[in-house]
């Protein structure tokens, strides 16, 4: 009987002593996954501005001012440049970002506006967003001579407006995308740690 109560003490002091280093586990395990929330949830207030901006920036954007860009036989430069960022972007283009499917694909689209509003920068695929971000570099190129920070309300006041509201949306858009591919694993992390 003495041998069977040491037994059961030793069994009993083996499952408390795993369930002490369980919770020790645990115990970390939420301090890990507290700090990857905290720090989403600061990304993800950071992309607010940017959402914002990327909606603000389609209000001076009309249905009219696009059908004046898609008019154009031979646009300039810096329209075929940002209309190509839309149709990387946008989730509805297929094949290579020319004029004519720039024209047909994207600015002949009668819900262009509602879709660039509500634009889900979750659904953004990696290798459009990096084709995207190139081509926004090289339209930063190509205007050297203004400060990166104004190209938008450049692009808007000198060129076009519905392509500088155009450019600010592409922009603001891929800051989010940014800050998105950012957050997701973290969040992750969280929800995985978390089951």
């Amino acid at each position: 009987m003495i041998v069977d109560i040491t037994e059961k003490s030793e069994k009993v002091a083996v499952q408390q002593k795993e369930a002490a280093e369980k919770k020790d586990f645990l115990d970390k395990q939420s301090i890990v996954i507290a700090k990857e929330e905290k720090e989403a949830a600061i990304a993800l207030e950071e992309a607010i501005p940017a959402l914002e901006a990327a909606k603000a920036a389609l209000a001076n954007v009309t249905k009219a001012a696009l059908d004046e860009i898609k008019a154009l036989a031979n646009p300039p430069t810096v329209i075929v440049d940002v209309c190509s960022v839309c149709f990387f972007l946008y989730p509805k283009t297929t094949g290579v970002p020319e004029w004519p499917s720039i024209k047909a694909q994207v600015l002949s689209d009668m819900k262009l506006l509602d879709g660039l509003r509500g634009y889900d920068v979750e659904k953004t695929k990696t290798d459009d967003a990096n084709k995207a971000k190139k081509r926004m570099q090289k339209i930063a190129k190509d205007m050297k001579d203004i400060p990166l920070e104004e190209l938008g309300q450049y692009i808007y006041k000198a060129k076009n407006q519905a392509t500088g509201g155009l450019y600010m949306w592409c922009e603001a858009t891929l800051k989010c995308y940014d800050i998105n591919k950012d957050v997701e694993p973290k969040k992750l992390k969280a929800r995985t740690m978390k089951a």
